[in-house]
């Protein structure tokens, strides 16, 4: 629980600081450019490419092939005859 919290809040910052950063004037900070050109995106992108994750684990753990669903229906009625 305590390492979960210390990420979030690292993670805040991150966010904090981008967010500042992102609204200053380009040519006021320079070094502001290639922060969020580099450091940004690949922060962004890593978020993304988490929470996909995370969801495409989720969808697998409650996924149900075709024939099982069939095979419950078939169960419940008792019969074939209301899937013709």
């Amino acid at each position: 629980m305590r390492s979960r919290y210390i990420h979030v809040v690292a993670t805040m910052k991150k966010v904090k600081m981008l967010l500042a950063t992102a609204s200053m004037k380009l040519h006021v900070s320079p070094a502001a450019v290639e922060l969020l050109g580099r450091c940004a995106m690949c922060f962004i992108a890593t978020l993304f490419k988490a929470w996909r994750v995370k969801m495409n684990r989720l969808a697998a753990q409650r996924h149900r092939c075709l024939y099982e669903r069939l095979q419950l229906l078939i169960d419940e009625q008792g019969s074939t005859e209301t899937l013709n």
